[in-house]
C-alpha cells in the first residue's frame, strides 16, 4: 500500500492488463489485444463465414511474379463464393519477408476494399520491381542455385 493513501501500488497489483479490440461481425466476437490493422472498421466487422477456407497460395516474398500471386489468391478465394471484404484479412497470411513488413506499414483503418489493397500490392511491387530489377533477379537465382 502506499504510504499516502489505501491504494495499492503499482509494484503490488502490476501492470494494467492490455487493451482489447473487438475483431470480426459475428455473434461470437473475440477479443484480442490491440493491433493496429490497415483494414477500415467496415471489413473488419463483416461477419466471416465458417466455410472459408485459408488459401493454399505459396508465400510471396517478392521473389517471383506477384501478378501470379494475386491471381491464384483471387480465384482460390473466388470459388469460396464470399464477399470481397472477406478476401481482405486473409491476404496477408499469402505474404512473407519483405512483403509482409510492407503490408504492416500500411496506414492503419485505410484499406477499404480488396480492389485498394490489390491495386496498392500491384503498384508498390511494381515500382519495387523497377527499381531492384537486377536484385530480383539475383535473389531468384540464389533461390534457385540452393535448392
Amino acid at each position: 500500500m502506499s504510504k499516502h493513501n489505501n491504494t495499492p501500488s503499482l509494484m503490488e497489483v502490476g501492470p494494467p492488463p492490455p487493451p482489447v479490440l473487438e475483431v470480426g461481425g459475428s455473434s461470437r466476437r473475440r477479443l484480442l489485444p490491440t493491433f493496429a490493422t490497415p483494414f477500415s472498421q467496415e471489413i473488419m466487422d463483416v461477419p466471416r463465414p465458417k466455410k472459408v477456407k485459408m488459401p493454399s497460395v505459396e508465400p510471396f516474398d517478392g521473389t517471383t511474379d506477384f501478378y501470379d500471386h494475386l491471381d491464384v489468391y483471387k480465384a482460390q478465394m473466388y470459388i469460396q463464393d464470399v464477399e470481397d471484404a472477406i478476401f481482405c484479412p486473409y491476404f496477408p497470411t499469402t505474404l512473407r519477408g519483405i512483403v509482409q513488413k510492407w503490408f504492416n506499414g500500411i496506414l492503419s483503418g485505410s484499406i477499404t476494399s480488396f480492389l485498394q489493397l490489390a491495386e496498392l500490392f500491384s503498384t508498390h511491387l511494381k515500382w519495387c520491381t523497377n527499381i531492384s530489377g537486377p536484385f530480383l533477379k539475383a535473389i531468384r537465382e540464389l533461390k534457385f542455385t540452393s535448392n
